[in-house]
């Protein structure tokens, strides 16, 4: 083999590898964390996050409830608060917001 067959050969080698872990990498993304499922709080507790504003993403950043001194947090899953029941998104919030 040539010098320059060679170099090809590496090139689409290295290609291929390259495609291939980047393949590998986006089937092992994990599906978006979602923290609505209000089925089972009572009417009470709704009025309670609706009053308060809760959303589940905060549009600032500095105001995340992983953030926030009532945020309980739980691994890998939605967390709990100190002032509302039911799943809380670890970047979502709401007016109660307390930095820690």
């Amino acid at each position: 083999m040539s010098g320059s067959s060679v170099d090809l050969g590496r090139r689409r080698l290295i290609t291929l590898v390259g495609s291939a872990l980047t393949l590998g990498m986006a089937s092992c993304k994990r599906a978006p964390l979602v923290c609505a499922d209000t089925s089972t709080l009572s009417s009470e507790a709704l009025t309670a996050r609706q009053a308060l504003g809760y959303l589940d993403i905060s549009s600032d950043p500095t105001k995340y409830c992983e953030l926030c001194q009532q945020y309980v947090p739980a691994a890998d899953q939605c967390g709990e608060c100190k002032v509302l029941k039911g799943p809380i998104h670890p970047r979502g919030t709401c007016r109660a917001f307390v930095a820690r």
